[in-house]
């Protein structure tokens, strides 16, 4: 009959419509999860090369680097790994490259830097906001900063500090021989420098582009990626008998089939040095 089919039609429709409602109930719809500003981003974790002070390019001796390893808990309980870098000045007066290492944490886009130094003995504690973090670039306001547990309020205090995202030490990039090729700095002989993995060998070559190893002036490096550092003894050009720290602006690239390397500086009192070099197996 029409009435029968009529009431199994909305038998059927029925059940649909609780079939439906039950499914929504067992399979509800997933809640977004919050964002915690207390978690570290990903893109903060890596080596960071400072290149402005203040709203200026810093003079390259002045770099630091700053390196994050490890991601700190959010509640601040286990600080993260890291290293921050810079040329100072050792117990006995003469320049070294620190590669310090620290810890941090992160809250709410403030990072909080501690370490200790050991030449000379020092304890610190830095405070930045950040303002920009992207993948190549982070860009922070330090607020605070403790020497010795002493608050320190020099003028840096307030002063923005701008970073580019490098690569690690990578020492063993560079490894083999580097001649000069050009120059615009204040060295008068041409000369060489043959890395190892992690010292080098200076190299003066004669009028008859000979070379000769001078073996007072071996000394470390240090690379990451698109900056140098160079600590060694006896300046060649002087005769400086100390302890000398060159840090430099770095540029790999090929030319001609040929491997070159370029050097930049700039120097106190609107100084700047430049050398150009080619690559060789062996001197």
């Amino acid at each position: 009959m029409r009435i029968e089919k009529n009431y199994c039609f909305f038998l059927i429709a029925i059940s649909v419509i609780l079939g439906i409602s039950g499914c929504e109930k067992n399979n509800p719809k997933p809640t977004p999860k919050p964002i915690d500003p207390n978690e570290v981003p990903t893109v903060l974790i890596g080596t960071w090369k400072q290149t402005a002070f203040d709203g200026q390019m810093i003079l390259t001796d002045d770099t630091k680097i700053f390196e994050f390893y490890t991601k700190p808990d959010t509640e601040g309980n286990y600080p993260g790994n890291g290293v921050v870098s810079e040329k100072s000045v050792g117990v006995n007066s003469e320049p070294i490259w620190q590669e310090i290492l620290s810890k941090y944490t992160y809250r709410d886009s403030v990072i909080t830097i501690t370490g200790t130094t050991n030449n000379p003995f020092k304890t610190f504690v830095y405070t930045y906001r950040i303002t920009e973090l992207t993948d190549s670039k982070l860009d922070m306001t330090l607020s605070d900063k403790y020497i010795n547990g002493n608050y320190y309020p020099d003028n840096t205090i307030g002063k923005n500090v701008v970073f580019e995202k490098v690569a690690a030490n990578t020492s063993g990039k560079i490894a083999k021989m580097w001649k000069e090729k050009s120059k615009n700095g204040t060295m008068e002989q041409k000369f060489g420098l043959y890395f190892n993995l992690n010292t080098f060998d200076y190299y003066y070559y004669d009028d008859n582009e000979i070379p000769h190893i001078k073996n007072d002036h071996q000394g470390s490096y240090w690379f990451y990626d698109n900056f140098f550092v160079l600590r060694y003894f006896d300046d060649p050009d002087t005769g400086d008998q100390q302890y000398h720290v060159d840090c430099w602006d770095v540029e790999l690239e090929e030319r001609d089939n040929q491997r070159t390397m370029t050097l930049n500086a700039s120097r106190g009192g609107g100084v700047r040095e430049a050398y150009v070099f080619t690559h060789f197996d062996k001197p």
